[in-house]
């Protein structure tokens, strides 16, 4: 296919989607000329190997054996590290961008956080450290790099180069949402394990709207839970889980029988979840503190508290 087509991208994927078409999502996965194959064991490997080489065979394409590489147990893949540990940004995506120099107009800054924004899932409490890069791009906003901004755009590269490594999901065992809001933003943290020694899956933040932002500290911590459901819902959908939040106050919404229309509204939608509410102390949850300051008929609700010694 030739290059600089305008519809040469989506074409060629359509061809890819059609020529593995059954074997996706099940042996393989392809994004545009990048495959990989994954599986548990070496036999079964080598059986979804020969099923993905025989469809490439049987449509005429060829492989280029210096770009290929088999039996691996740690892959590059679209900009990222993936181990039978986990998953980490590649460290020669994140040196690039850790030498770029500091934007000089909004065209500079848009670029900087679509580089960054690939990974926002890695770094905590993006939304509330990009606020100040962000607030350059509203209209009628004249551009002034300043040391708040100097200050996100440091932040922003080191939590980059210090990302954790996500962990795999291991549906067989309890997931923990840990959420926080703060005055301007709500983060979550999706993550498995004993609380406080649990390692996290992804991170999720946004930032609040006008409206939002008038919310009362009850209803913006209300509505962090709410993001965080929605946002990690492929994982907590149908499965037992546990909420964590510092906000006592939540304690009360859930036993009330008559909490105030929007607040009712929202607990209307979260009971299609089956979770446990965790109250933990601020200090105590400092992990999501960053983020943001950066049988369905006989559901059961659970409320505990984690006290410091």
């Amino acid at each position: 296919m030739p290059f600089g087509l305008k519809n040469a991208p989506s074409t060629f994927q359509r061809l890819m989607n059609t020529v593995l078409s059954g074997l996706q999502g099940l042996h393989c996965y392809i994004y545009l000329d990048d495959c990989i194959l994954y599986s548990a064991d070496l036999s079964s490997h080598i059986d979804k190997l020969k099923l993905v080489l025989e469809r490439f065979r049987q449509h005429n394409l060829k492989l280029q054996p210096d770009k290929c590489e088999f039996l691996r147990r740690e892959v590059t893949y679209l900009g990222h590290v993936i181990t039978d540990k986990g998953v980490s940004p590649n460290p020669e995506k994140v040196r690039a961008i850790e030498s770029l120099p500091a934007p000089k107009n909004p065209k500079d800054v848009k670029s900087f956080l679509g580089l960054v924004g690939y990974y926002r899932r890695f770094i905590e409490n993006f939304s509330k450290i990009t606020k100040p890069l962000t607030s350059l791009l509203k209209k009628d906003v004249s551009f002034h790099w300043t040391q708040e901004q100097e200050l996100a755009f440091q932040t922003l590269k080191h939590k980059l180069i210090s990302a954790p490594l996500l962990q795999y999901p291991d549906y067989s065992k309890p997931f923990i949402l840990t959420t926080d809001a703060s005055n301007y933003a709500v983060g979550a943290i999706l993550s498995q394990g004993e609380i406080g020694k649990d390692k996290p899956i992804a991170y999720a933040s946004r930032t609040l709207n006008k409206a939002e932002g008038n919310y009362s500290t009850t209803e913006k911590e209300l509505l962090a839970i709410l993001f965080g459901v929605k946002t990690f819902r492929p994982y907590l959908y149908g499965y037992q889980f546990k909420i964590v939040t510092d906000h006592r106050p939540l304690v009360w919404l859930f036993n009330v029988k008559d909490p105030g229309s929007r607040l009712m509204r929202w607990r209307l939608k979260l009971e299609e979840y089956n979770y446990e509410i965790i109250y933990k102390q601020g200090r105590l949850n400092s992990n999501v503190d960053t983020l943001s300051s950066i049988n369905r008929k006989h559901i059961k609700y659970h409320v505990n508290e984690i006290k410091s010694a």
